[in-house]
This record gives structure tokens, sequence and C-alpha cells, in this order.
């Protein structure tokens, strides 16, 4: 991960990733490459916007060779995420948009399908617990 913290405000991220699935079906690659794009800008002390984008840089061998998809319809897509951060004294809540849908990265990168074009969005909501010893 090569991180940089610009100013009081603004942070941004790039992190290159390299996933392998060892059982999988013949049409799907078992090493994925990708790189995920991260920000945030910081709106108040207790309020930030938060952005993500990952691309993959490998495709599935059904893709490459233009034979039947993997699953109908399978169509590797990169992801999308927009968010914003409020903490409080003891807690950070996290809500956000996505078109990632994997609990693991590798998830995402191997098999992400919603399309950011066709509005294909996800809602999350994360809730972090600060603690300040």
């Amino acid at each position: 991960i090569i991180a940089s913290r610009l100013s009081s405000k603004v942070s941004l991220q790039i992190a290159p990733s390299f996933s392998h699935y060892n059982a999988m079906d013949s049409l799907y690659s078992h090493n994925m490459f990708a790189v995920t794009f991260s920000g945030r800008y910081k709106i108040s002390p207790q309020s930030s916007l938060m952005f993500s984008y990952m691309k993959q840089f490998t495709k599935h061998k059904a893709q490459e060779a233009t034979l039947l998809q993997p699953v109908p319809g399978f169509k590797l897509q990169p992801g999308l995420t927009l968010g914003v951060e409020i903490a409080t004294s003891s807690h950070a809540f996290q809500i956000f948009i996505t078109t990632l849908q994997g609990i693991m990265p590798q998830e995402n990168v191997t098999f992400n399908q919603l399309d950011v074009t066709k509005r294909q969005f996800l809602i999350g909501f994360n809730i972090t617990r600060l603690w300040g010893f």
C-alpha cells in the first residue's frame, strides 16, 4: 500500500493486489491482478467524504478468448465506492454506496459483476468503536 496524507484534509492511497484462487472452473483465471485507488477528504473535524475505485488488469479466460462466458451474462466489472464517515467521541459511522458485493477483497477482484453504468449499487453501513487509551 502506498499512501500519503497530502494535507490536513486530503489523504490518498494506491494499493496494487494479487489474488489467487486454487480450486476454480477452468474458464476462470486463477490469478488476478488489480489496483485500488482510494481517498478521503475531511469536510469537518468529525466528518469525511471517501471514495475508492478498483480496476482489474486480468480477465477471465472465457473473456480473453470471447468464448462462452463462465456464467451466462458474466462480465467482470471494476468497483466504485462513495461514502461518508461521521465520528463521535467513541464511534465512527460509515455510510456508503458501492458496486462491490463481496465481503473479502479477493471476491470483489475476481467476481464483481455490478455495473456502475447500469446503476447497480448496494448500500452499506459500518460502525467502528474508537478506543482512546
